[in-house]
C-alpha cells in the first residue's frame, strides 16, 4: 500500500488573536491574480490601483453618525444605572436587617419572620421563599401595631414580593419606556389599597385612617429614595390612599378588565419598541443572487468580486456590511496594498480591494444567510510586509500597522515525475488564494512562523500543508502532489428532498482553510469533488443539524481509487442552515498548568537509511511515550501537527515548540519508514543557533498482515482493521480521521496485506458489526486478531430532582486506550454503546454541572459478558461552584 498524503486531524476552531472579528452572517470573495515567473504576491497588482473603485470621494468623507449605535449605547448605560440602583438597594436592606432582633407575635404566623430594626424607617416586608416583616421600634411599641402587622401580612398573602421582584427584574430592560413606570406605580399603588381595605376590616375604615395618620406623625424621617415602601412617610402617597380607603368602603380590585387590556398593550408597545431598537436578525438579510463558477479546482467559497480564483460561485444582489480603513507602515499612508477579507462558515468567503493613494480602503461583506459566516478576518500585505487589524469600531472604521515579514518560493511538482503542475492554486490561512499557472509562485508578507496552506492543482489530490518560515533556510519550499480522485453523490434529508448549499469534503484544522477542502450541494442536492486522496481511507462529511438534539457533522469511510470515482451519499437531519451546536463529546489533551514559556525550537538533519540527507520531510511532534503521571512536562500546542521541510542539505529549524518543552520528536519522508527520537528539549530561540543539533536517520519501510478469526480459529470476512501510529498507553482521539492512519479488510481467508508502513509501532483496531471490536498494541509485525460476541452497553442517568443538563459520558475498556464517547443532551435520561467487546470496562463522565454521587468523575463497572445488554446506572450530583 502507498504511503498515505499527511492530511492534519480535525480539530477544534481555532482563531488569530489579533485578526479582526466582524460580527456578521457574511460572505467572502478573492480577486484572480495573473502572476509572472516567479509572480510576486503582494505588490503585483498596483498597476491596477488607478481603476480601482476605491479611489472615489466617499471615502474621505466624514462618516455619518450612528444613531442606531448612539442609542444602543445610552439604552445600555440606563440599564447598567438601573442594575447598580437595585444592587444598592439590596445592600441597605441587608443592613438594615443585619442589626435587627427576631420576635414572636401571636399576630404573625410561624413562617413569617417579625424582625425588629432600629435601622429602618418605616414598616415594610420583603422575601418570596422566606417572608419577614420588619418594624422600626416605634411601630413595635406603638399602638397601631396590630394594624401594621395586619397591612403587612396582606402583602405576605398575595406574594406583592414577587410581583415587585419581577418588575424589578424587568427594570434594565423596560426602564427606558414610560409605560413601565406607569403601570410599575399603579400596580404598588393597587396593592396598598387591598392591604389597607383588608386591614381595616378588623375594627373600621375610620379607625384605620386614624391610626395611619397617627403613625405617619411617629415616622418623621424623610422618605429615602431607595426605601422599599414609601407609603407611610409620603404625604402625597398617603392622602391618596386614605381618599381610596374612605370611598371604598368595602375596597374594589385593581385589577380588572381595563388593567388587563393595559398590560397587553403595554407587551405589545414593548416588543415593537425592542424590535425597533435592535432591529432584525442577521437571518433576515436579503439573499442573493447566485452563478456558479465552475472551477474544479475551487472550494466551497464564494464571492462578490468578478474572476476570483479558487471561488465556486459568484454573489450578488445581496446585504453587504461595508468596512473602511487605512494601512500604515511607520506613520504613513501605503497606497496599492492588498487588503483580504476572509470568512468561515457553511460557506466560506473572501474578498480582496487595493488601497488608494492615501492607504484608504473600502470593504463590502455579503451577508447573506445561506454562507452563516460570523466572523471576517481582515489582512493587508505590501510587499514582504503584513499586518492584522485591530478591532473593528461600530461604524466599520479599522486602522491596519504593517510590518516585516518573511518571502518564499513554492514549487508545486508531481510526485511521480517530479516535473512542475500548471494551474497550481494556494489557499493561505491569511486569506489569500494564490495562482501558480505554471505550478511556481513567490509570496511575501509571510510571518516568521508556522503558517498553514493547503496546495490544489486539476487532476491532483489536495494537501494540506504547515510550513515552518523562522529560519531563512526554508525561503524554497517543494510541495509533491499525488495523483487525486473524485467523489460524487447527493445529500437529501430524511424525508429524501435534497438539501442544497450543504458542504461536503475532508475536515481539517483551520477554520479558514476548511473551505478549500469542501464543495457545496446545488439545487438537487448533487455534489462533485475532485482532488481526493487515492488508495487510503478519507473520511467524507456533511453537515447536519438535529432538530431535537443539536447539530453534528454526518460522516463516513471511503476509499477512493484513480479510475472511477466513488459515490458517497449522505441522509441529514433537519435544516442544514442552523448553526452548530457547541459542548458536544471531546477529548482533552493533557495540558500543564505553568504559564506560557514562549516560542521554542530544536534544530537538525534528517537522513535517508544510506547516509545520504533527505530533501523532503515532515516533522510532527508528540508527548514522550515514557512519560509518568506526576512528572511535570511543559508541552501545549498542535500536537501531533505536521510541518513540510524541503531543504537540499536535511536540515532544519523547527520553531512550532514551546520554550523549555519536552517532546517525542518523528521525522517521516514518502516510501521510509518514521526516524524517531523518544525526547527532544526544545530551547528558546535566541539560543538555537548555538544548541546541538540532533539527527534523524529514516528506515526503510516494512509490510505486515493482520489476521482476523473468531473464536473457533474461523477466519471473519469484511472486518475493518485500522493501524494507527499512536501511543498504545493513551487514549485516541475518538475522532476517526487519525493522522496517517491505514485501513483495510479483511478478505475471504480474513487476512489483511499492508505494505510500506511509514511507521513502526502504534495501535491496532479490528472491528466487525455483530462480532465486537479488539484493540491491543502493535509493534510492527505480523498478528493475529481473535474477536468474541460483542455486548451492549446501556448508561442509565439517576439525575438530581429537577435538573437536565447535558452530560458526556466515556467509556473505556481497562488495559486499553480504547475509549467511546456519547453525549446525553439535555433531559436524556440514557445512552447506550453497542458492539463492545466483553471486557471489564470504567465509566467517566465530563460536565460543568454534575459528578458521580461519591465526588468523582470516573467508576469501575466490571466485566461485560458477551452477547448481552448490561445496564449500569450512574447516581449525579450537583457540582458545587
Amino acid at each position: 500500500m502507498p504511503r498515505p498524503a499527511i492530511f492534519e486531524a480535525a480539530r477544534g476552531p481555532q482563531t488569530s488573536r489579533s485578526s479582526t472579528i466582524i460580527g456578521a452572517s457574511s460572505t467572502v470573495a478573492a480577486v484572480q491574480q495573473q502572476l509572472a515567473d516567479p509572480p510576486m504576491i503582494g505588490n503585483a497588482v498596483a498597476a491596477a490601483s488607478a481603476a480601482s473603485p476605491l479611489a472615489n470621494p466617499v471615502l474621505n468623507a466624514r462618516s455619518p453618525i450612528r444613531w442606531r449605535g448612539v442609542l444602543t449605547s445610552v439604552y445600555l448605560g440606563g440599564a447598567g444605572l438601573c442594575v447598580l440602583f437595585l444592587l444598592v438597594g439590596r445592600l441597605r436592606l441587608r443592613w438594615i436587617e443585619s442589626a435587627a432582633r427576631c420576635e414572636r407575635s401571636d399576630d404573625v404566623p410561624p413562617q413569617v419572620r417579625l424582625l425588629i430594626s432600629p435601622r429602618a424607617s418605616r414598616p415594610f416586608c420583603c422575601g418570596i421563599v422566606s417572608p419577614r416583616i420588619v418594624l422600626p421600634p416605634a411601630v413595635a411599641d406603638s399602638e397601631h401595631r396590630p394594624h401594621v402587622l395586619r397591612h403587612e401580612l396582606v402583602h405576605v398573602q398575595r406574594g406583592d414580593a414577587l410581583t415587585r421582584a419581577v418588575m424589578n427584574v424587568a427594570m434594565p430592560v423596560l426602564y427606558i419606556n414610560p409605560f413601565y413606570w406607569l403601570l410599575r406605580r399603579s400596580a404598588i399603588m393597587a396593592s396598598e389599597h387591598v392591604a389597607d381595605a383588608t386591614a381595616a376590616e378588623s375594627t373600621s375604615v375610620v379607625a384605620y385612617s386614624r391610626g395611619m395618620i397617627d403613625l405617619a406623625r411617629t415616622l418623621h424621617a424623610p422618605p429615602s429614595i431607595l426605601s422599599v415602601v414609601g407609603g407611610w412617610t409620603s404625604q402625597t402617597t398617603l392622602t391618596k390612599r386614605l381618599h381610596w380607603l374612605l370611598q371604598n368602603d368595602r375596597g374594589s380590585s385593581p385589577c380588572n378588565a381595563t388593567w388587563s387590556c393595559a398590560t397587553g398593550f403595554f407587551a405589545v408597545a414593548v416588543m415593537g419598541f425592542v424590535t425597533f431598537l435592535f432591529g432584525c436578525a442577521p437571518e433576515t438579510a436579503r439573499r442573493g443572487e447566485v452563478e456558479a463558477v465552475g472551477d474544479s479546482t475551487a472550494g466551497c467559497i464564494w464571492s462578490m468580486t468578478p474572476e476570483m480564483p479558487g471561488s465556486a460561485a459568484r454573489i450578488s444582489d445581496c446585504d453587504v456590511k461595508v468596512v473602511r480603513g487605512q494601512v500604515m507602515d511607520d506613520g504613513m499612508p501605503v497606497a496599492d496594498a492588498e487588503v483580504w477579507a476572509s470568512g468561515y462558515g457553511l460557506i466560506g468567503g473572501r474578498e480582496r480591494v487595493l488601497t488608494d493613494r492615501e492607504g484608504r480602503f473600502e470593504l463590502k461583506l455579503p451577508i447573506d444567510p445561506r454562507m452563516a459566516i460570523r466572523s471576517w478576518n481582515i489582512v493587508a500585505f505590501e510587499g514582504n510586509r503584513f499586518g492584522r487589524s485591530g478591532k473593528v469600531s461600530d461604524d466599520g472604521e479599522v486602522s491596519i500597522s504593517l510590518k516585516p515579514g518573511r518571502m518564499a518560493n513554492f514549487a508545486v511538482r508531481d510526485r511521480a515525475s517530479g516535473e512542475m503542475i500548471s494551474g497550481a492554486r494556494l489557499f493561505l490561512v491569511d486569506g489569500r488564494i494564490v495562482d501558480a499557472p505554471d505550478g511556481q509562485c513567490r509570496i511575501g508578507g509571510l510571518p516568521k512562523d508556522l503558517t498553514k496552506l493547503i496546495v490544489v492543482a486539476p487532476g491532483f489530490a489536495r494537501r494540506a500543508i504547515e510550513v515552518d518560515l523562522f529560519s531563512e533556510n526554508q525561503e524554497r519550499l517543494v510541495v509533491k502532489l499525488d495523483k487525486g480522485g473524485r467523489i460524487l453523490g447527493r445529500v437529501v434529508d430524511r424525508g429524501g428532498q435534497p438539501v442544497a448549499g450543504n458542504p461536503v469534503g475532508l475536515m481539517i484544522g483551520h477554520q479558514s482553510l476548511q473551505p478549500a477542502m469542501r464543495q457545496i450541494t446545488d439545487q438537487d442536492g448533487n455534489y462533485s469533488m475532485d482532488g481526493m486522496p487515492i488508495d487510503r481511507p478519507v473520511r467524507v462529511s456533511t453537515y447536519s443539524h438535529k432538530t431535537s438534539g443539536g447539530s453534528q457533522w454526518e460522516t463516513q469511510t471511503v476509499t477512493v481509487r484513480a479510475a472511477d470515482p466513488v459515490e458517497v451519499n449522505f441522509s441529514v437531519d433537519g435544516d442544514h442552515a442552523a448553526p452548530q451546536e457547541a459542548g458536544s463529546a471531546v477529548f482533552h489533551s493533557l495540558a500543564s498548568d505553568r504559564p506560557d514559556p514562549g516560542r521554542g525550537g530544536v534544530r537538525g538533519q534528517v537522513l535517508l537509511p544510506n547516509g545520504e540527507p533527505a530533501t523532503e520531510f515532515e516533522l510532527s511532534f508528540q508527548w514522550p511515550r515514557d512519560w509518568q503521571p506526576g512528572e511535570e512536562i511543559v508541552s501545549g500546542g498542535p500536537v501531533g501537527n505536521a510541518c513540510l521541510f524541503t531543504p537540499a542539505d536535511g536540515r532544519f529549524e523547527f520553531t512550532g515548540l514551546k520554550k523549555g518543552g519536552t517532546y517525542r520528536f518523528v521525522a517521516a519522508a514518502p516510501g521510509y519508514q518514521d526516524a524517531v527520537v523518544s525526547r527532544v528539549h526544545a530551547v528558546a530561540l535566541s539560543e538555537l543557533d548555538s544548541t546541538e543539533s540532533i539527527n534523524l536517520q529514516l528506515k526503510p519501510a516494512t509490510d505486515a498482515v493482520i489476521t482476523v478469526n473468531d473464536p473457533a480459529s474461523q477466519p471473519i470476512a469484511g472486518a475493518d482493521v485500522w493501524l494507527i501510529p499512536g501511543d498504545p498507553k493513551r487514549p485516541l482521539d475518538a475522532h476517526p480521521l487519525v493522522r496517517r492512519r491505514l485501513h483495510g479488510k479483511s478478505d475471504s481467508q480474513g487476512h489483511v496485506r499492508f505494505s510500506a508502513i511509514p511507521f513502526a509501532d502504534g495501535v491496532l483496531i479490528v472491528e466487525k458489526d455483530g462480532k465486537g471490536t479488539e484493540q491491543i498494541a502493535w509493534n510492527g509485525t505480523s498478528t493475529t486478531v481473535t474477536l468474541s460476541s460483542p455486548a451492549n452497553l446501556k448508561v442509565q442517568l439517576s439525575r438530581p430532582d429537577g435538573s437536565a443538563e447535558p452530560v458526556n459520558i466515556f467509556l473505556q475498556r481497562v488495559g486499553s486506550n480504547r475509549l467511546s464517547a456519547k453525549t446525553a443532551k439535555a433531559g436524556e435520561m440514557e445512552v447506550v454503546v453497542e458492539n463492545i467487546t466483553s471486557a471489564k470496562y470504567k465509566v467517566s463522565i465530563e460536565s460543568d454541572d454534575y459528578l458521580l454521587s461519591d465526588g468523582n468523575w470516573e467508576a469501575e463497572i466490571g466485566m461485560v459478558k458477551p452477547g448481552s445488554m448490561q445496564v449500569v446506572t450512574l447516581q449525579l450530583r450537583h457540582r458545587e461552584n
